[in-house]
């Protein structure tokens, strides 16, 4: 088991969660206020939390199952 790799994927996970809050509070406000600021916003952050937590997850994987 690779320990920085684990650490790593961790890391990129916990950028993710951050992700996850930031688009759900900033599309629920953009939605109630019709802001298109807010909506693009939370667009980008949704892109953000696929990419992260995809990085995430197989910095995790190669971790326990790579040789």
């Amino acid at each position: 088991m690779d320990k920085i790799k684990l650490a790593n994927g961790i890391m990129y996970i916990s950028v993710a969660l951050l992700f996850i809050f930031t688009a759900a509070l900033s599309l629920s406000k953009g939605f109630t206020s019709e802001n298109n600021l807010f909506l693009i916003v939370g667009g980008i952050c949704i892109i953000g939390i696929f990419y992260f937590g995809y990085k995430g997850m197989t910095s995790i994987l190669d971790a326990f199952f790579k040789k």
